[in-house]
């Protein structure tokens, strides 16, 4: 029984100090320092929209306006079958070589234009 003890004490003290210890013998041992430098992924956002002609602008001037480079950013926009002026607001944004539109019609759901959208999609984030 009194092996069953020390057994237990035994894990519980790696849990608290063995464990430490290990990692920072490990740190010592083989030390990998970060890399620094700049790196710039390309950013994809993509949005499925559906009648939104009351808040679509401001967010397409919001999305446009990100401090980040306009070259490493893409902006897709699925309207989803609309019924008011969204595919109108999104044709006169269309100017901008950030912005991607697919138009569709139909309404056919937000997964839908989603696979859509990332079908196009060309950012790592």
């Amino acid at each position: 029984m009194k092996w069953v003890f020390w057994l237990a004490a035994g894990l519980i003290a790696h849990t608290y100090v063995g464990y430490a210890c290990w990692l920072r013998l490990r740190m010592l041992w083989r030390s990998r320092p970060a890399q620094r430098g700049s790196y710039t992924p390309l950013a994809t956002i993509a949005m499925v929209v559906r009648n939104e002609e009351q808040i679509l602008e401001n967010k397409l001037q919001n999305l446009l306006g990100l401090e980040y480079p306009a070259d490493r950013c893409q902006i897709i926009v699925v309207p989803d079958g609309s019924t008011d002026r969204t595919e109108e607001i999104l044709r006169a944004y269309g100017h901008d070589s950030r912005m991607h539109i697919v138009l569709n019609q139909l309404a056919q759901g937000k997964a839908s234009g989603l696979n859509d959208a990332i079908e196009l999609a060309q950012g790592r984030v």
